[in-house]
């Protein structure tokens, strides 16, 4: 069984909320540890956690801490995209993913929000997350104001685009589905899927889409005068109360969110009043524009009252007031059980559970993308920490690699070379380089010089090497090097960079030599190409 699903939206406002909150509820009813990650999170406002990551772990109770369950901000990830830092984006989820891995039975994953700056490039995004997590996919896509052809359409557009990338999609689903459209685009899309891809079809709910009272007060910035009790109630019509009380109640409607200046005291009570009748359709709350609060005896009396729908102030217009309460995209939020137990409702109703989870189960993932691979050797890296003598140390894609390598506390380090000329480099190229985490070595005035020119002496004289020889190849970068390893004082060497490959390997056939009863000498090098890492060997030796 995989430890992961990716749920993958097209576009914001497409339900996928639904979907994770179902998952997570249906993971939980079969694995002890569940986890939530994100691995990208909106992050607007700044001083405000993520909604969606606030709700699932509150509501499902998940033993995880809200710093765990994100590895990145959009607007970090905008940042490492605009300076060429794309890899970085990758390398950062995939280290947060995996300290999470080890430590839960399962993880719901869930992909980015497409609001704000960045959203051209989200879907390949997401795309590549899933990829390099080699979790599978459930695409969401929204049939919301669309034709059926439409729906039909894009939803077949996401699976190739997908499949193009080599991506499992387990499931499909097409949220937010027009009612009188549910059938046909069941129909026929079931007839171009694959049979291993299972589809949904949920048809629109205004019960999950139209907004709270709560909601209305946060977005337009209001003060909440009544109410308090009541701001759960759902929003499913608009009216501005604007005319006289007899034609005002001609429009009211169920769950109706009614918007008139607040000196309007005549509309309010009758407003109240409506609410409390049998005769009148439920009113969700009242919005009191321009600034106004009722007056003391209106005030009074509605402190009397039993039942008091929610009441707001804002200080704009009636009519932006209106603008901006049509304009609303609800959310589920943790202060919203209702919502939350409908949309999990909504996913046990319309979500094939049995055939869901034995696409699960039965799902094994495939290949390994460059990120994962170095990824893995990096850890392997860490967890067993290896002296590196790095004989070309004046290069500068030798001082980069470092910097990385010490950055990432891979390895222990030493650079050959003149400290002097090494330090004047790593200036010059602005590199990020701190040389009180390195080892810089001058061959020609190390403390081991002379004892390294006495053992390659001693080990090279069958050979006609006299020890005036010795010392001058000593200075060689290369033979000082493979020596430090020889006699312990390094774990291994790594070059090429400058030097030819008979330059780089000769001293190690001179004197390292090959293990007892080998022979011959191979090679071997990991190309990490786009999509894959291929393996050449015999290239060089």
């Amino acid at each position: 069984m995989i430890k992961s699903v990716f749920i993958a939206a097209t576009e914001s406002n497409s339900g996928k909320s639904i979907i994770s909150i179902g998952l997570v509820n249906m993971i939980l009813g079969k694995a002890q540890k569940v986890g939530f990650f994100k691995p990208v999170i909106t992050a607007y406002p700044a001083d405000k956690p993520d909604e969606h990551i606030n709700t699932i772990v509150s509501y499902f109770d998940l033993p995880i801490a809200y710093d765990d369950c994100y590895a990145i901000t959009g607007q970090e990830a905008m940042h490492h995209m605009e300076t060429g830092g794309e890899g970085e984006i990758i390398d950062t989820i995939i280290g947060k993913y995996k300290s999470l891995e080890d430590r839960y039975d399962f993880i719901v994953m869930e992909g980015t929000d497409y609001y704000g700056e960045g959203t051209a490039f989200e879907f390949e995004l997401n795309a590549q997350i899933a990829k390099n997590l080699r979790s599978p996919v459930i695409a969401v896509v929204s049939g919301e104001g669309r034709t059926t052809a439409q729906i039909v359409n894009g939803a077949i557009t996401t699976l190739n685009n997908f499949e193009a990338r080599e991506i499992k999609v387990l499931a499909l689903v097409v949220n937010k589905v027009p009612a009188a459209s549910v059938a046909d685009v069941r129909e026929l899309l079931e007839n171009q899927l694959h049979e291993d891809i299972m589809l949904a079809v949920i048809p629109a709910d205004k019960s999950l889409q139209n907004p709270s009272m709560r909601e209305v007060c946060e977005k337009l910035n209001g003060r909440l005068l009544f109410g308090t009790d009541q701001l759960t109630n759902r929003v499913d019509h608009f009216v501005t109360g604007a005319m006289h009380v007899p034609n005002f109640l001609n429009y009211l409607k169920d769950n109706v969110l009614i918007v008139t200046p607040g000196d309007r005291g005549d509309i309010v009570i009758s407003a109240l009043q409506a609410n409390l009748s049998s005769s009148y359709p439920k009113v969700a709350g009242i919005i009191l524009t321009a600034g106004y609060e009722p007056e003391e005896p209106i005030t009074r009396l509605i402190e009397g009252l039993q039942t008091v729908v929610p009441i707001i102030a804002v200080k704009t217009g009636t009519f932006e007031a209106s603008n901006m309460a049509g304009a609303i995209r609800s959310r589920i939020t943790a202060d919203d059980p209702k919502k939350i137990q409908l949309a999990i409702e909504t996913f046990n109703t319309h979500i094939d559970l049995p055939g869901l989870d034995k696409r699960i189960v039965t799902f094994k993932p495939s290949g390994i993308t460059p990120r994962m691979f170095q990824y893995q050797i990096t850890s392997r890296a860490k967890a067993n920490k290896k002296h590196i003598v790095l004989p070309e140390g004046t290069d500068e894609r030798i001082l980069k690699a470092a910097a990385r390598l010490i950055k990432q506390d891979i390895v222990t380090l030493t650079l050959l070379g003149d400290p002097e000329e090494i330090i004047n480099l790593i200036n010059r190229y602005n590199i990020d380089l701190d040389i009180t985490q390195i080892n810089i070595v001058n061959p020609a005035t190390d403390e081991h010089y002379d004892d390294y020119v006495e053992t390659l002496y001693e080990l090279r004289k069958t050979k006609n090497v006299n020890m005036e020889m010795a010392r001058d190849m000593m200075t060689d970068v290369s033979y000082f090097g493979t020596m430090m390893v020889y006699k312990g004082y390094a774990d291994g060497m790594v070059s090429g960079a400058v030097h030819t490959t008979q330059h780089t390997i000769r001293p190690a056939l001179q004197f390292v030599k090959t293990k007892p009863g080998i022979s011959v000498v191979s090679s071997v090098f990991f190309m990490c190409l786009p999509d894959r890492v291929s393996v050449f060997g015999d290239c060089a030796v």
